[in-house]
């Protein structure tokens, strides 16, 4: 399988062009890789474009590419989002690695009541958008997802929606379980869905107050099953199951 490297979104991939790879990404696939002339490797702007290329040209500032193939991807029928609570320090990066892994369209980073994580204004938006476009690389995706503003308040998101935007919340106690029974009872409702949320609390769980503002709201809460998951891992386990359960594999 070849690697992949990101282009500027706005780049528009036609075979026959040649393009000028620069920055991070050249010096990836130069010092990095060791990419020689000859080579073919993956390029993407992130935007359902991914092509095959070949170097031409190996230099200390820049990576020279024609393009030989190109392949796009559609806009997927249903978004897939998750609002993520702040998890430990030292899980935040697996997290994202998971949930983008995972087929993720859209995350939203959110400090819950038990959040133990901290969010830095000024940094953190830079490394999760770092962790998102490596992941994006190593899973070979040809959409990077979005990253939604950090919230301390998610009935915002709640209150706006739509019809056609399922919210599910994650809680180790719910009476319904991610399972093929799920899938009899909301078939039809995902048929017609344009967006389907996961909510996920942190390592202490969802607390009583954010549970009945949920419920007030009509947001079904799901388990997973009977082993309780880490934050960090739990989002990316859920979009699995969804996936498989509704047919939503792309």
């Amino acid at each position: 399988m070849l690697s992949l490297y990101l282009v500027d979104s706005a780049t528009v991939l036609e075979p026959g062009a040649r393009l000028r790879i620069e920055g991070d990404e050249a010096h990836h696939i130069s010092r990095v890789a060791r990419h020689r002339v000859g080579d073919q490797i993956w390029i993407s702007n992130g935007q359902g474009q991914r092509a095959t290329v070949s170097i031409e040209e190996v230099d200390r500032s820049h990576v020279g590419v024609v393009i030989e193939d190109v392949a796009t991807s559609g806009i997927p029928r249903v978004e897939l989002r998750v609002i993520q609570a702040l998890t430990k320090s030292d899980r935040t990066h697996e997290c994202v690695e998971l949930l983008v892994a995972a087929g993720v369209d859209l995350i939203q980073p959110w400090r819950a009541e038990r959040s133990i994580g901290k969010w830095d204004q000024s940094n953190s938006p830079r490394k999760w958008s770092e962790w998102v476009n490596a992941a994006v690389k190593q899973s070979r995706r040809d959409r990077i997802p979005r990253l939604e503003g950090f919230t301390t308040d998610i009935s915002l998101a709640l209150a706006s929606r739509s019809e056609s935007e399922i919210f599910f919340a994650l809680h180790e106690e719910a009476r319904e379980t991610l399972d093929s029974g799920l899938r009899a009872r909301w078939q039809e409702r995902i048929d017609a869905a344009t967006s389907i949320t996961l909510i996920i609390g942190p390592e202490g769980g969802l607390s009583e107050r954010e549970l009945a503002e949920l419920d007030e709201v009509g947001v079904t809460q799901l388990r997973l099953g009977t082993p309780i998951l880490r934050s960090a891992h739990a989002g990316a386990i859920a979009l699995t199951s969804l996936q498989a359960s509704f047919g939503l594999w792309r």
